[in-house]
């Protein structure tokens, strides 16, 4: 599967856009989506959403193409 066509994918948006797309359907828990980094192209993050609240963390790529999370917030 191409990360471009999955449905979490919402290509280069900026942090604000993140957080207003889950509020539009309902902010649950669980609710997550990536995004290329507006500020930054090629840098990706992932938005989730936990009690009301969004955290985005960076998404590192590893040389053996594994991704981390970045535990400080992107």
């Amino acid at each position: 599967m191409d990360l471009f066509d999955a449905l979490f994918y919402w290509g280069r948006i900026t942090r604000q856009d993140a957080e207003e797309i889950p509020e539009q359907t309902g902010l649950k828990n669980g609710l997550y989506l990536i995004r290329e980094k507006f500020e930054e192209a090629g840098a990706y993050a992932i938005t989730l959403c936990y009690l009301k609240r969004f955290y985005h963390y960076r998404i590192d790529r590893l040389l053996n193409d594994n991704v981390v999370l970045n535990g400080s917030r992107a």
